[in-house]
């Protein structure tokens, strides 16, 4: 039986070439539901999947209205059980937020120790889980830790050393003062799971 997921689906809607969800994640052919709307949780409140393989997203999806469901009907290349949208149509989704795992002690010898960077000016966790899914080697679960106010790092192992009390967490991000970005040798850690 061919389907739509559940109850994060929110309906199909026209899409244009001025893309009503503004962010593509590239995520190949093996496009199901829930690899759009786990990628998507960084990007925006929505996904939308179109043409079979395409993955859409961002925080507003009904730019140029609702279309009859029978406008997304495309199956997904990764699971032909799955509808994905149609020609110039997204079946949208509610997209789903990394999670935040808590504040944790870091190392020289760093607990994250994939991809990282530091932004003395632009830092916020939101920046850092887009740079860490940017930089992903095809890990399916894989964390970020913002430190410091500016720096993010990257990994699949965020628990080489312990948890710390949250007040340690508590530096102001670079990019936005009202966000927290981890504190000295302390890591706000999110974890990301594109399934």
């Amino acid at each position: 039986m061919v389907s739509f997921a559940g109850s994060d689906y929110i309906g199909c809607f026209r899409d244009k070439s001025a893309r009503a969800l503004e962010f593509q994640a590239d995520l190949g052919s093996e496009m199901t539901i829930d690899l759009c709307i786990n990628a998507c949780g960084p990007h925006g409140k929505y996904a939308g999947v179109q043409y079979s393989s395409q993955c859409f997203c961002g925080d507003e999806y009904d730019k140029y209205g609702a279309l009859n469901e029978d406008s997304c009907n495309m199956k997904c290349t990764g699971d032909n059980s799955e509808i994905c949208g149609g020609t110039w149509a997204n079946a949208v989704y509610k997209s789903r937020e990394p999670t935040y795992i808590g504040c944790y002690v870091d190392k020289s010898s760093r607990a994250l120790s994939g991809y990282s960077y530091s932004d003395g000016s632009n830092m916020t966790p939101k920046s850092c889980i887009n740079a860490c899914i940017a930089n992903n080697d095809g890990h399916k679960v894989f964390y970020a830790g913002v430190q410091y106010a500016s720096q993010c790092f990257c990994g699949t192992d965020f628990s080489k050393y312990d948890s710390a009390d949250e007040a340690d967490c508590s530096a102001a991000c670079t990019g936005d003062s009202n966000e927290k970005c981890g504190g000295t040798w302390r890591n706000s850690v999110y974890k990301i799971e594109i399934v």
